[in-house]
């Protein structure tokens, strides 16, 4: 058994749907599972619905569900469903439209759309790609049946971005999936969907869709989940910078969370966990490339292949960095607590720590709010925030061994300013701070004195 997970960008046309299709059914004596994102820009456009409707224009909001609904429409006229699934999708999905004119209603007198409320909302588009879905692969004479996720997926009550309860998730996906209940036929699952304990309407963040696939796969114990999308796999750099990026064929779950964390786009760092725990491997594949060999993340790497030391280049940007010094009126060890004690009383996320005996810097996301941090931390100490930076990220296994790595890289950079460098925080990772303006030059750099000769 597998799990299959399509993104948005793998079910954006009718052509796009007619081609997941033939890849599910190349995959049918592997018992697939398919999870699906919500189709192209869908979710986007039930966000941007929501703004419109609480901020005073809402006819415009519903316009946008009107776009939302025509999008699947024309997709289901021109992937031409047989009758009786064509009724199927066509009242399905006309009850999916007026609930939420109904929700964007509610929201216009309100000016207002609870969490909850949003969840509902959101789960739509999710709802149409799968029932349309369902409905052409029962059309075209495979036999799919659509799953609700809300029955299977339980979180807590964090609307717009729930935790996964595993046990009572784990306990119904094993008796809902089982093999004789599936009866042979090819289940179609919503991503990014779920349900409190009371049965509301929940959604689980960013990265969702592949979580939900993590989590059947690590359920099930599957043989292999595999992640579909618009890219042939994990690439060395970004491609829009680095247009010679090669794709990485094998990855451990360590490297792969890292380059997750620190901005890679083809995984979320939660997404990957369940599989991580239980030690089942992950392709990533592409959608428009099916022929290509793509990516396989598994927990070692075959020591049959050559790895190099470095396999990818990521990088993290929307960081500020906070300087803190200590004015000295106090011992190293207090300096530290007392810095450490007002991060933790804020609740301040960090993605990147250095620190000496008197000073600390403290990379983190701009959209934190760090007024209130920096007036506490300057009772004590002086402190500072600069802006526009980026965190770069090099990852690879085989880092820790290789000698004089630290001096190849910052010598290929010896002209551009960094603030922070740190290594040993993790065995695969050296990561530093650079200004947003120096991110293009500083990856292709990167890219050519690791990857290329």
């Amino acid at each position: 058994m597998i799990v299959m997970k399509f993104g948005g960008s793998s079910i954006d046309s009718a052509r796009a749907f007619k081609n997941v299709a033939e890849i599910i059914v190349s995959k049918r004596k592997k018992s697939p599972i398919v999870v699906l994102s919500a189709s192209g820009k869908t979710t986007d456009r039930l966000l941007e619905s929501i703004d419109c409707s609480i901020n005073g224009t809402p006819e415009l909001g519903k316009q946008l569900v009107r776009k939302i609904h025509s999008h699947h429409q024309d997709i289901a006229a021109e992937l031409s469903l047989e009758n009786e699934w064509k009724q199927q999708f066509d009242l399905t999905a006309q009850k999916y439209h007026d609930e939420l004119m109904e929700l964007l209603t509610g929201a216009a007198l309100l000016h207002d759309m609870s969490s909850r409320a949003m969840d509902r909302v959101l789960s739509h588009g999710e709802k149409y790609s799968t029932l349309l879905m369902s409905c052409y692969l029962n059309s075209v004479g495979v036999q799919s049946r659509l799953m609700d996720s809300r029955t299977f997926i339980k979180t807590d009550d964090k609307h717009t971005r729930a935790r996964p309860l595993f046990a009572k998730s784990n306990a119904l996906i094993s008796q809902i999936f089982l093999p004789e209940k599936l009866n042979g036929m090819v289940p179609i699952v919503q991503g990014f969907v779920g349900s409190t304990l009371s049965n509301d309407i929940s959604t689980l963040g960013r990265g969702g869709s592949d979580y939900t696939a993590s989590i059947l796969g690590a359920a099930l114990k599957v043989d292999d989940i595999e992640i579909w999308s618009d890219v042939d796999g994990i690439l060395t750099a970004d491609p829009t910078i680095v247009a010679e990026a090669k794709i990485v064929q094998q990855m451990t779950f360590r490297e792969a969370a890292e380059l997750a964390y620190f901005g890679a786009k083809v995984l979320h760092p939660d997404t990957i966990l369940p599989a991580i725990e239980n030690g089942i491997p992950i392709h990533i594949y592409n959608t428009k490339n099916p022929d290509s060999s793509g990516s396989l993340i598994q927990d070692e790497l075959l020591e049959t292949e050559h790895h190099p030391v470095v396999k990818s280049i990521a990088y993290k940007e929307n960081i500020s960095v906070l300087n803190i010094h200590s004015t000295r009126m106090f011992q190293a060890h207090d300096f530290l607590r007392k810095v450490f004690e007002v991060l933790d009383r804020h609740q301040m996320i960090a993605d990147l720590v250095t620190t000496s005996e008197v000073s600390v810097s403290i990379a983190f996301h701009k959209s934190i709010n760090h007024k209130p941090v920096l007036e506490d931390l300057q009772k004590f100490s002086v402190a500072t925030v600069e802006n526009s930076k980026v965190i770069v990220c090099l990852v690879g296994e085989q880092m820790q061994n290789f000698k004089g790595l630290p001096a190849k890289i910052f010598q290929s950079l010896d002209d551009v300013h960094i603030n922070m460098i740190s290594q040993g925080a993790s065995e695969v990772n050296l990561s530093f701070v650079i200004s947003e303006s120096d991110i293009e030059p500083v990856v292709r750099t990167l890219h050519t004195a690791f990857f290329e000769g």
